[in-house]
């Protein structure tokens, strides 16, 4: 990935993903993090939760390592993919939960973005669905009605997926 050179927000730390804490200097790739008082207190919509660790650090989205000697950062991937439409952003995390907690026949929701020319993304899940659940005779635009309908009745219109896509659990990249 890119290196992007040597911070200059007044505080920034590489986190472990999963659990938000500081990861010791040198321990590897993690989430960068930061926080001061240039950096945002929260998102308009979004709970705190969300995009801050529990102790006040502000999660980039951004996985990256810090060069020891230099202090410079590498960009090295992503930890979430804000899909964005229209302008308008969605976190696909809500979209899964969701769809899970909603949909019984479902076990996993993938979500995520897919191109569209007018909106530059619109949302799309993969799912899986439940091992007790006769694949075979499953009426799957049943399913895909009432993962829509779940979407509408506990998101922003823009966060209902205009794509349901079933999938093995060994599809699952």
């Amino acid at each position: 990935g890119p290196t992007v050179g040597v911070p200059v927000f007044p505080s920034l730390r590489i986190s472990d993903p999963s659990t938000g804490q500081a990861l010791k200097y040198n321990g590897g790739d993690g989430e960068i993090c930061i926080k001061g008082p240039s950096v945002i207190q929260s998102y308009l919509n979004v709970a705190v939760s969300e995009s801050h660790t529990s102790d006040g650090w502000l999660r980039t989205g951004d996985v990256g390592r810090m060069d020891p000697v230099s202090g410079s950062i590498t960009i090295t991937g992503r930890v979430k993919e804000l899909i964005k439409v229209g302008g308008e952003q969605v976190w696909p995390v809500q979209v899964d939960n969701c769809i899970v907690n909603a949909v019984d026949e479902v076990e996993i929701a993938i979500t995520f973005g897919v191109p569209n020319e007018l909106w530059g993304e619109e949302v799309a899940v993969a799912i899986v669905l439940r091992d007790g659940t006769n694949k075979a005779s499953t009426d799957k635009s049943h399913i895909e009605y009432r993962v829509k309908e779940a979407c509408r009745m506990d998101l922003d219109e823009i966060a209902v997926p205009s794509q349901v896509l079933f999938i093995c659990t060994d599809e699952i990249p």
